[in-house]
């Protein structure tokens, strides 16, 4: 689950760490959560699937951060932290917003979201924790109405 590919060794020390989501890596369980997640299967279509596991830990980072599908495959691609957190090497493939969304459904069809999520959180406040949910800002880029450049000045005050 863990494994690191060279890329990943040559990463400075600290780079890609966050505290909050090393903590959650430990503190779960996460055996339990992979014997009931791995009960998901993959239609046999398309490219061969992520593990269980992996698609599972995105979901909760969507859920903890507030990200869109879309947010979350960009997230993904962008954060180091995300990725370890995940199992996802850096040089390896990421999870688009579709494989995101349909593995969120899968998980909703066979009666498995509510009851893994909850189980995180449970198995967090067993070790004495609680999980408050945080964001990460979306940030828009929108053009800006056209303005007029200001007046140039020849440096001197009137």
């Amino acid at each position: 689950m863990n494994q690191h590919s060279f890329i990943d060794a040559l990463l400075p020390p600290g780079i890609g760490r966050v505290a909050v989501l090393e903590r959650i890596a430990a503190l779960v369980d996460w055996r339990l959560i992979e014997g009931q997640v791995n009960k998901v299967r993959h239609a046999g279509t398309g490219r061969p699937p992520y593990a269980p596991l992996t698609m599972f830990k995105a979901l909760l980072l969507a859920q903890w951060y507030g990200l869109s599908d879309p947010g979350l495959e960009e997230a993904l691609l962008d954060r180091v932290s995300f990725r370890r957190f995940c199992g996802l090497t850096l040089d390896g493939g990421t999870p688009d917003e579709t494989t995101l969304c349909r593995f969120r459904q899968t998980l909703r069809q066979v009666g498995l979201a509510d009851h893994l999520f909850s189980q995180v959180l449970d198995q967090l406040a067993v070790a004495g924790f609680q999980l408050k949910p945080g964001t990460l800002a979306d940030v828009t880029l929108v053009r800006a109405p056209n303005r007029t450049a200001p007046p140039e000045t020849d440096g001197h005050n009137s």
